[in-house]
């Protein structure tokens, strides 16, 4: 776990739909839409929380965001940044109502996880292609909504990178090259 992370205290939590991004003229996301209840919140993004958006966001989805409000005199609103986002529900899995209320009853909850470093000596030896493909195999095995996948802090396996563990079992895989992530997934996900 990041020491940075560790000591800083979330000043609020909210739960809203999710309304879509704002990008800089660049392409990097920069701001994220919530409604929560009848108003729009639009929330800077913080670059822990755009390494944190390990799902894809579709228009409508529930999420939780954590972060830090700052008010300064001449404003009468607070600045929130985001620090951590995550995503309660799809778009699909909510009821359809004049006002919609999250029934996490209904929320199918990711079944497994896969957990990836993304500490400094992971990404230099090809943790982010490592997620890719860990997506792209899961979509096209129709396991994007019963398996999470979480990046994560150092696995204290730094020699071994890149690290990732299969949840629930607790299974560590290290040295992990994106050309084997269909013979695992298919090794240890599909056995049902």
């Amino acid at each position: 776990m990041d020491l940075y992370n560790f000591h800083r205290q979330p000043h609020f939590s909210l739960e809203g739909q999710f309304l879509g991004f704002i990008q800089e003229s660049g392409g990097k996301l920069k701001y994220l839409r919530v409604a929560v209840g009848s108003s729009e919140l639009k929330i800077k993004l913080s670059k822990e929380s755009r390494v944190s958006l390990n799902q894809v966001l579709i228009p409508g989805d529930w999420i939780q965001v954590f972060g830090e409000s700052k008010l300064k005199k001449c404003q009468d609103k607070p600045k929130l940044k985001a620090y951590q986002i995550n995503k309660l529900c799809q778009n699909s899995e909510i009821s359809s109502s004049a006002s919609p209320q999250l029934d996490l009853s209904r929320c199918s909850k990711p079944k497994a996880k896969i957990l990836v470093c993304q500490k400094s000596g992971c990404q230099k030896r090809g943790a982010k292609k490592l997620c890719q493909e860990l997506e792209a195999v899961l979509c096209d095995r129709g396991l994007q909504d019963t398996v999470k996948i979480e990046r994560t802090g150092c696995q204290k396996r730094c020699s071994s990178a890149p690290n990732m563990m299969l949840m629930p079992s607790k299974t560590r895989c290290s040295k992990m090259h994106p050309n084997e992530v269909a013979d695992l997934i298919a090794k240890h996900l599909l056995q049902n």
